[in-house]
Order: C-alpha cells, then structure tokens, then sequence
C-alpha cells in the first residue's frame, strides 16, 4: 500500500510539473505574439561610457548657433518579445497637447505623421532597444519662453504599450539658457545665463557635462575666465561693461 501510495504522488507530482510547463509555455508564446512598446529609463551598458537614461529631456537652442533652426534629441525606446526580422513602425502621440505650455506640432517638433519622422518611427529589424531621433525647431517664441512636449506610446498593429510606468517621455524645449546640472561640478560659482555665455564664447567650454576630475584643472580654467573677464571690462568696444546678469548682478568667478 505504502509503494502503491509513494507511486500515485510521484504520479500526481510529475502531473502538476507538465501542467505547469504547459501553462509556462502558452504564456510565452502568448507573449512572444504580443510585440509592447515603453521608453527605456535606466543604464545603458551598450554603451562607452555607460548613460543613464531619464525620463525627460531639457534641450535648449542657447548653445548653438544662432542660424541653426532645427536640432535632434534622441529618445530611446525598448521592446518587449521577440525581435522581429523586418522592421517595425511604431506609433507616438502628444498628451499634452493644447496645455498652456503645450509645444505646438510643426512649430516646435517635427510632426509625427512627417515623412521624415516616420522614418524615425521604426523599430530596426533585429533590434529591441532603438534610439530614436527627434527633431526640435527653433522657433522665435523660444528666445523668451519654454514649451514641454509630453510623448506617449500608442498603439498601432505592431505594438501594443509595455510597462505602465515608462508610457510617458517629457521633452522640454527652449532658446533661453538652462543651467547644465553639472554646473556646481567647476569652479565658477553661481550659475548665470550671461556667465555661462561668457563661459561658452570666452573661456571656450561648451560640453559642460563633460567635467574633469583634476582639481588643478578646473582651478586653472576658473583662473582664466576671471583673466578673460577682466579683459572684456576693460575693453571700450564691449558696451556691456561691467558684464551683468539681466537683474542687474554683476558676474564674476572671484
């Protein structure tokens, strides 16, 4: 009875194994036939050096030149499945569309439905992280103002939204200075849109997120910027002198 019994739950045991099995396998091949789509929000070890991917963007036309009437910011996105051998089209939309400070279509980005953005819009074959190319346009309001573009994730017959928290990416977009989150990171001071301009075209760093680790270093180019500083005050040609901030602080690195 006992060997009868041992050989019913050994049985039973192997039974519920298959069938788990059985439910694991339907759920991947429900999933491999249910292609999803999110923004991918973390470490990016495909790369050198490593980048950590956030949720939004800050972009901002201060840094270049002033012809320059279109820029690109890249938005990475990742899927969810299978690759796939062909490539993919996928499908964004604005959420924020008709806010207050809502960027306007064609004005700020290039359309969506733009031939040149569907090109963008499209998963490689082979591939499941893309980064996409996103073209922002400068225009004239931007010099006095910023406007935040909401993207979402729709859906379309190659994918359906993946993961509930990474449907949104925030892109902000302006021509005005933006403080560059590394600014305390030199030696500088206080953060200023004039300073960072005289910075920029005086003192000649324009990557200000590329910050050197030597000390002597950055006490070298804070060193420079006050020699450089002291030049542009005492020259009459400068009509901006001493050099202000547009509240009436007189900028300085000492």
């Amino acid at each position: 009875f006992d060997k009868m019994k041992k050989n019913i739950l050994y049985i039973m045991g192997i039974s519920f194994l298959l069938g788990l099995s059985g439910c694991e396998q339907l759920d991947v091949n429900r999933y491999e036939n249910d292609p999803r789509l999110y923004f991918f929000n973390g470490y990016d070890n495909t790369r050198t050096p490593t980048y950590y991917h956030q949720d939004s963007i800050a972009q901002s036309f201060f840094l270049l030149p002033a012809e320059q009437e279109r820029d690109t910011v890249f938005i990475v996105l990742e899927t969810m499945g299978m690759p796939s051998d062909e490539p993919r089209p996928f499908r964004l939309v604005q959420t924020n569309e008709g806010e207050p400070d809502a960027a306007v279509s064609g004005k700020h980005y290039l359309p969506f439905d733009s031939e040149e953005m569907k090109r963008n819009m499209m998963i490689p074959a082979g591939a499941v992280r893309y980064y996409m190319p996103l073209i922002v346009l400068r225009d004239p309001s931007l010099e006095i103002s910023k406007v935040r573009l909401k993207i979402g994730i729709g859906e379309n017959e190659y994918f359906k939204q993946g993961i509930d928290e990474e449907l949104e990416f925030m892109v902000t977009i302006t021509a005005t200075a933006e403080e560059p989150p590394t600014w305390d990171d030199w030696y500088f001071g206080d953060w200023g849109p004039k300073k960072m301009w005289f910075v920029i075209n005086y003192v000649g760093i324009t990557d200000f997120m590329d910050v050197s680790e030597d000390s002597a270093y950055l006490n070298y180019l804070k060193a420079f910027a006050i020699q450089k500083l002291r030049e542009y005050n005492a020259d009459p040609g400068n009509p901006d002198t001493p050099l202000t901030e547009a509240d009436g602080t007189v900028v300085t690195f000492e």
